[in-house]
């Protein structure tokens, strides 16, 4: 072969390399295509560099190359990239070779902030300390004893020296307006609309319209019998001399006395109205045990648990009616109880083979304020405002303290 024959031979190989069109390509097949390059490099290194040669010596024979810029001629191995590639993914690296890549550490997982003190107002020295940061002025005629929440302010009682009660109707714009006054006991319902009252041996029982108790229902009764909590529509009674509790209600009118001596303590209703939540005595058991009583039969026993130490003291049921908050039974203290004299109770459990039941902080000394499912407040002894989640109790978690301002004395109840 003559030295023009191998020169037109080399021009149209190159021309012909040179025309090839590249194939479409998908990205996937692009990433393994390029991932084949590495291996094809090793393959083909030897072919490589002999092509090479061949090439430098083929321009130092034949002349081939640029006069003005001597040097060997450039050989891409494997696949060139086109102008139809772009740079490859994330996602077609891990097709190559994901034992290379990095790892991820995954973002932490946020922590909820922990919560500030209960949003709740306070009787604090002779203010009205409210959770939005107003201090109102209250009565100067006695110990405060009852503040509860109504409709547009506050129901709030207070204790004469002489031992009679009155109670005022306090707003945020005006002074206070009395309501009622010098009797012998009061009691307001949850839902602050509604009041039971005794004077002498007369009960009585009315709604709040505005400021004041229009037309009252009222009936006669012992006067050791006092209003001590409702349930439904019904007031709940207790008796002094010889014990004992009952229910009236007001609209059927004349009490029809019909009390049970089972009974020590009252917690309160579940939503029906109809089934109590207390403390009773039972045959054979020496404390009291903890049952749920219908309203409808003279507050007969319908589910009794005596595992529950509960005592004979104040308690509250939550507005769901699934929690019960009250007080250990000094004499009965729970396991683990760690001096924590309070405890919650799940109150579906009773009636069951085991009812669910936990300590639950410092001990009650005034009526819980439910302040969310499952979560009440409560002021105790210790001065501390106390935040108790039953669910969480229930599980084994303490509950939250909070300092309460000095002098702080009562918590506000009643509906949000």
């Amino acid at each position: 072969m003559t030295p023009e024959d191998l020169e037109r031979a080399l021009r149209d190989t190159l021309s012909r390399q040179a025309a090839r069109l590249p194939h479409p390509v998908d990205p996937a097949g692009t990433a393994l295509r390029r991932g084949r390059r590495g291996r094809r490099r090793q393959v083909i290194l030897g072919v490589a560099t002999t092509a090479v040669a061949t090439l430098l010596a083929s321009s130092a024979v034949f002349g081939l190359g640029s006069p003005s810029a001597p040097g060997p001629a450039v050989i891409i191995v494997g696949d060139p990239p086109t102008e139809t590639e772009r740079p490859i993914t994330d996602a077609e690296r891990l097709i190559l070779a994901p034992t290379d890549l990095p790892s991820v550490t995954p973002p932490p997982t946020p922590t909820a902030e922990p919560l500030g003190p209960p949003q709740v107002d306070l009787v604090v020295d002779r203010h009205l300390a409210t959770a939005d940061g107003l201090r109102i002025e209250l009565p100067a005629d006695g110990r405060v004893t009852t503040a509860h929440r109504t409709a547009g302010g506050w129901l709030v009682a207070t204790a004469r020296p002489a031992g009679r009660t009155n109670l005022w109707y306090v707003t945020r714009s005006e002074p206070p307006r009395p309501v009622l006054s010098g009797l012998d006991r009061l009691v307001l319902a949850p839902d602050g609309q509604r009041a039971a009252w005794r004077t002498g041996g007369t009960l009585y029982a009315g709604t709040l319209a505005g400021a004041q108790f229009a037309n009252p229902v009222r009936a006669t009764v012992l006067a050791d019998t006092d209003p001590v909590g409702f349930v439904g529509l019904a007031v709940l009674l207790r008796r002094g001399s010889a014990g004992g509790y009952d229910v009236w209600t007001p609209m059927v009118g004349a009490h029809r006395p019909a009390w049970n001596r089972e009974l020590v303590a009252v917690y309160g209703a579940l939503p029906d109205g109809q089934t109590v939540v207390a403390a009773v005595t039972v045959p054979n058991h020496r404390r009291p045990c903890l049952a749920l009583l219908d309203n409808g039969a003279d507050l007969s026993r319908i589910a009794t648990s005596c595992d529950v130490p509960v005592s004979a003291t104040t308690g509250s049921v939550s507005p769901d009616g699934r929690w019960l908050l009250t007080n250990i039974d000094p004499e009965r203290p729970m396991a683990h109880q760690r001096g924590t004299t309070a405890m919650v109770v799940d109150l579906t459990t009773l009636g069951g083979t085991t009812v669910k039941a936990a300590s639950a902080g410092p001990a009650l000394t005034g009526e819980p304020l439910w302040t969310g499912a499952g979560t009440a407040a409560h002021l105790a002894g210790t001065g501390e405002l106390i935040r108790v989640t039953a669910p969480a109790a229930i599980e084994g978690a303490d509950v939250e303290r909070f300092p309460a301002a000095p002098d702080t004395s009562l918590l506000v109840t009643g509906p949000a």
